[in-house]
């Protein structure tokens, strides 16, 4: 080897050995944020830890007139699918909650009892209507006991209807249902009818459901019926 390639050699080892040492850092940082990666068993998604993150406290006021979803409170299809969508419904006019709007769902309050756990939810059917569902869950899961409508508000095709309440008592509510019917909307016939039920909702030790109704009061065309 002449002085010159020596010399050049001398140069370009150091050099090299830098490169070399470089790529096996990078190397070495890939391996581990791969390795870091697929080593993280992922926790159970939903619990009631998860709906307790997005919720409030249960107040004492029932009403869907509260303030709007946001992102945090929208509840996933994922959630949707899994514990709501296939579930009868023991309060409310439709035996099955079937979903045709998933963006209209959001998470609003929640409390914790002794044999079982509680939730309330918002659905918004994009056409008319607003519900406020409860649903009771055991303790160690979410797998649902009971869903019902707690309140409501809406319009359609003649009719103008609300249900609202408050709580009275630890697994008690009071309610109050409120029909308008007039078909035509022609205000010389008079002919509108309004409904007004008043019912007690109840919550038993097992988180089962069950609304009785104890007054209703009738009037058509400005009468009282009943």
């Amino acid at each position: 080897m002449t002085q010159k390639n020596l010399l050049l050699f001398l140069f370009l080892t150091p050099i090299l050995w830098c490169f070399s040492e470089i790529k096996k850092d990078f190397n070495s940082r890939d391996i581990f944020k791969k390795t870091s990666l697929d080593s993280i068993v992922p926790l159970s998604k939903f619990d009631f830890n998860y709906i307790k993150l997005k919720t409030k406290k249960l107040r004492k006021q029932v009403s869907v007139n509260e303030k709007p979803c946001n992102e945090n409170t929208k509840i996933t299809k994922e959630f949707i699918a899994t514990y709501l969508s296939s579930q009868k419904t023991v309060i409310g006019d439709y035996e099955y909650l079937n979903p045709t709007n998933y963006d209209g769902f959001c998470l609003k309050q929640h409390k914790e009892f002794k044999n079982y756990n509680l939730f309330t939810f918002t659905y918004d059917n994009g056409t008319c209507c607003r519900t406020l569902y409860v649903a009771t869950v055991q303790k160690k899961s979410l797998e649902i006991i009971n869903i019902g409508v707690l309140a409501f508000s809406g319009s359609e095709n003649g009719w103008l209807g609300d249900k609202y309440g408050k709580w009275i008592g630890e697994n008690v509510l009071d309610m109050v249902t409120v029909s308008y019917y007039d078909d035509d909307f022609v205000e010389d016939n008079n002919n509108s009818r309004v409904d007004t039920t008043w019912s007690v909702i109840n919550i038993n030790q097992q988180g089962i459901l069950k609304e009785n109704n104890y007054k209703r009061v009738r009037y058509l065309e400005g009468r009282k019926m009943e």
